[in-house]
């Protein structure tokens, strides 16, 4: 049974930083053990018993059902925002795992499913619209600056937002 805790112990480590990413985080740490505990079966990899947690525990979110005490000497145990927005956190959640897990093969498909799950610690490898743009450039400035005619050593360019910084998600 090593194995079986050992993953259990990464999986909540995981959900902690994921939930942790939130202004107001949605759920505390007991509910998130208490869901792996629950979820995680023998047998599972670490992909696997993620999503198995997220999937279920969004679909008893979304249907209302309560998490009781494994002790049973509890009450229930609670969610910290409302029923919607834990609910809507981990379906998004639970389909960007999925759909890193459905493309296992393509890792930039991984990458970009991967950053809508783990948005403060996974860069998302093409975001679109100008801050892709830039953000492609920011990676690629020796080339610019070779295509640009410009010589001379390249200088490192930090990675700076003007626009202030990130929006926090609900």
């Amino acid at each position: 049974m090593p194995s079986l805790r050992r993953t259990r112990r990464r999986v909540v480590r995981l959900l902690k930083a994921w939930n942790k990413q939130y202004n107001q985080p949605g759920f505390s740490s007991h509910n998130l053990t208490v869901w792996a505990w629950e979820f995680v079966e023998p047998g599972m990899g670490m992909a696997a018993a993620l999503s198995a947690v997220l999937m279920n525990a969004a679909a008893r979110v979304e249907a209302g059902r309560a998490t009781p005490d494994p002790a049973g000497v509890s009450p229930n145990v609670k969610l910290l925002v409302s029923r919607d927005i834990a609910a809507k956190r981990l379906r998004t959640a639970a389909d960007g795992l999925a759909e890193a897990l459905a493309h296992d093969d393509d890792r930039e498909a991984v990458l970009t499913a991967l950053s809508g799950v783990f948005f403060k610690y996974v860069e998302n490898p093409s975001p679109s619209g100008l801050a892709g743009k830039i953000a492609v450039l920011r990676r690629n400035i020796p080339v610019v600056t070779a295509t640009l005619g410009l010589g001379g050593p390249s200088t490192l360019i930090r990675p700076t937002r003007a626009y202030g910084a990130a929006e926090p998600r609900e």
